[in-house]
This record gives C-alpha cells, sequence and structure tokens, in this order.
C-alpha cells in the first residue's frame, strides 16, 4: 500500500484488495478461494490467469477495430470484485479518484480489464446511467 493510503471499511471491518500479499478467500485459504493446493483455480474454466477472464468477449472485449463499452466493464469489474468479497463500490471510487489499479482486483482479468478505458469514459457512463436511474424513477411516479 503508498504511503498515505488507507484500506477502505465496511459496516464488517475493513474491505479487501488494498492489502498487499497473496490472495485469500473470504474464509482465508487457497481452499476457500476456490483454488486447489497446488494454486489452481477448480472452476472449469481456465484462463492463462486462472478462471475466466470476464469481458474476454461480448461488449467489453473492445477489438482493435471497436472500442470498449464502459458499462460492460464496469459490470465484469463489479462482479469480479463481488467474487473477490472486496466493496465494489468503494473499490471502484478508489480507482475512479486516484487512478490506482491496486484498487481493482486482477481475478479474471478485471484489472487488465477496467485499463482498457480511460477514467473520464468510466465516470461519464456512471454519471449517465444514474440520471437516467433518476429519470425513469420521476416517470414511474407520474404515471
Amino acid at each position: 500500500m503508498h504511503q498515505g493510503a488507507e484500506p477502505a471499511r465496511s459496516a464488517n471491518g475493513p474491505v479487501r484488495g488494498l492489502a498487499v500479499g497473496p490472495l485469500a478467500g473470504p474464509a482465508g485459504g487457497a481452499a476457500a478461494a476456490g483454488r486447489t493446493a497446488a494454486g489452481a483455480f477448480t472452476d472449469g474454466e481456465p484462463t492463462m490467469y486462472g478462471g475466466l477472464a470476464l469481458g474476454a468477449t461480448g461488449p467489453a472485449a473492445g477489438s482493435a477495430g471497436q472500442p470498449a463499452d464502459p458499462a460492460a466493464i464496469l459490470a465484469a469489474v463489479y462482479q469480479a470484485l463481488e467474487e473477490r468479497g472486496y466493496d465494489p463500490v468503494r473499490q471502484l471510487a478508489g480507482y475512479l479518484l486516484s487512478g490506482d489499479p491496486a484498487y481493482i482486483t486482477s481475478h479474471r482479468g478485471a484489472r487488465a480489464l477496467v485499463a482498457r478505458v480511460e477514467r473520464d469514459e468510466l465516470l461519464a457512463e456512471l454519471v449517465r446511467s444514474y440520471v437516467m436511474g433518476l429519470r425513469a424513477r420521476e416517470a414511474r411516479r407520474e404515471a
């Protein structure tokens, strides 16, 4: 952790994700994290990093001719953070404010995936989605 950084906290204590060292599952230990004793993932969908890389196909992939879809990337990164037991909102906020990729887990390729899109594009997508939600809520109240 770099100087001045403070681990994010939830109601249940510190949020994992900012600590340096081997990743462990919520219960601690390799088996709890879905790994064998040798460190290999047991989810049956291997990649070079172990496990299915989120966004490796579909709209988040971003081929050479197409830009990556910020909404799909945010959804995939959010899911990866949840799977590892982190607080996705705090971790994404930390990344968006600081630009430090250590806030994003490398689980399922999430860190590489979020690096494909500029932070301002991710923030614009979050604001766009939030405002659309507000408008939809307003429309339901009027109906």
